[in-house]
């Protein structure tokens, strides 16, 4: 996905079945677990150190450097979203999210003591819309922002998460 081309949104620009997912405050890989009764899939595309782009917050990036570790999610061979995390690449944050490997990143921000920032930018780019969140993750000291674009082909088929 071309993050160059990322433009910020407004929800209401977005398709309703998108709405309902940008606005989702819970797990994504346990909703998408639940509305398609199928294992959810983790793919690594990218963990590495790589040039911030131009809109990244100072916050997550080093002179001009951020850490990303960049992920495809499926549920059986349908994609549901991709996500980046990015974070400073000096700071400790970065340990914890190379050790998830294929993990969800729902094991690390989900977990006791961890909190999402009241601030959510909604963005879109080729048809897809996603979110920009802050967190703070527990025993962290850095910030780690994640940016989720949704597949729009899952978001019309899946349009309402379990409450």
């Amino acid at each position: 996905m071309a993050l160059e081309h990322l433009v910020c949104t407004e929800l209401d620009d977005a398709p309703k079945p998108d709405r309902v997912w940008l606005t989702f405050d819970q797990s994504i890989t346990e909703a998408v677990r639940c509305v398609t009764n199928t294992a959810v899939e983790v793919v690594n595309l990218v963990q590495k150190v790589n040039l911030a782009p131009q809109w990244l917050p100072c916050a997550y990036q080093y002179d001009g450097l951020t850490f990303t570790r960049e992920i495809e999610l499926f549920a059986g061979p349908e994609r549901i979203l991709t996500a980046s995390s990015f974070v400073n690449p000096n700071g400790d944050i970065r340990n914890h999210l190379q050790a998830l490997g294929s993990s969800p990143l729902a094991n690390l921000l989900f977990q006791s003591g961890s909190s999402q920032g009241h601030a959510r930018t909604y963005v879109s780019t080729n048809g897809w819309y996603g979110r920009l969140v802050d967190w703070r993750v527990a025993n962290c000291s850095d910030p780690l922002l994640l940016l989720e674009l949704f597949d729009p082909q899952f978001t019309h088929a899946y349009p309402i998460p379990p409450t």
